[in-house]
């Protein structure tokens, strides 16, 4: 049976390099440090390093043990995080995951405003993948999560929220900036910069660039809308982005849209097995307010 301990003294092992370093990062004695790693090797069925003139090199299997044990300990810490703000704020505590566009835009507005009217409320806001926060919301980790991807996955309850076009960035210097729109046409001969990692965008403009090639266009990839923003701004080509956050971050890009129109809608995820708690059902509330206000660009 896999202990706790040892999986916690692996992946010291993994982070740091050697047993010895791990025992020190964990305050224990490199003799016990070595007997939880043969213990978790034991019980596992295989070897994890290779013994090689004094250092220790990871095998393939605990490449991969270590991913998935690294995903254990940072759920376990995030779980620690919630019930000490359970302990320490009287008024709860709300945890909130979003991408990364997304926790520089409209929702940090909206919790801005929340802990303005909740003032002993605490709140958590994890930013991380699409993948994750379904992850999070599926097994209760988080009260609310946002994303743009459709979600299909059992055990959760999507809500819509509003949908943005997406957009060219580019530089305000660049020849193309004068046009109020760009379509295929116009960013034909250019190069593009597009968040390959997004699934959804990728599909969508796919079938919009039909019949050229969006793949050979595309000269830079990245998995960040920052990113691609911060490169279109250096001059490397055109990114093609959801615009939440863009004008944040970017005020001094141009933004046009793109042509045809593609939309992407913004959802919010919870748990469909448990109801949720008052705080989360309050801020829920507040943020749909604020979309039928029109306070989400």
């Amino acid at each position: 049976m896999l202990r706790l301990r040892q999986l916690e003294v692996f992946r010291a092992v993994m982070t740091n390099g050697s047993v010895s370093a791990a025992a020190r990062v964990l305050r224990m004695s490199q003799p016990a440090a070595t007997a939880a790693v043969r213990a978790l090797e034991r019980s596992i069925g295989l070897p994890l390093f290779q013994r090689t003139r004094g250092r220790l090199l990871p095998t393939p299997e605990a490449e991969g043990l270590y991913q998935e044990t690294d995903r254990v300990f940072r759920n376990l810490a995030l779980v620690e995080k919630y019930a000490h703000d359970l302990k320490e704020a009287q008024s709860g505590v709300l945890a909130l995951a979003c991408t990364p566009s997304l926790a520089v835009s409209f929702l940090t507005d909206a919790i801005a405003a929340f802990r303005t009217r909740h003032p002993r409320m605490n709140i958590w806001l994890q930013v991380t993948t699409t993948r994750d926060i379904i992850d999070l919301a599926q097994t209760r980790q988080i009260d609310l999560g946002f994303i743009y991807a459709p979600a299909n996955e059992a055990g959760l309850t999507v809500t819509p929220l509003f949908t943005v076009p997406l957009v060219c960035v580019l530089s305000p210097a660049h020849e193309l900036a004068a046009r109020n729109s760009l379509g295929l046409r116009e960013l034909k001969t250019q190069p593009l910069i597009i968040n390959v990692r997004n699934d959804r965008i990728v599909a969508l403009l796919e079938a919009a660039f039909q019949p050229l090639d969006l793949r050979r266009m595309t000269v830079i990839g990245t998995n960040q809308t920052a990113a691609a923003c911060a490169l279109a701004e250096a001059g490397a080509g055109i990114a093609i982005v959801e615009p939440l956050s863009v004008a944040r971050l970017f005020p001094g890009l141009a933004q046009r849209p793109f042509r045809p129109r593609i939309a992407l809608t913004v959802r919010q995820v919870c748990s469909e097995l448990h109801p949720l708690s008052h705080r989360a059902r309050q801020f829920s509330q507040e943020l749909k307010q604020r979309v039928q206000a029109g306070q989400h660009d």
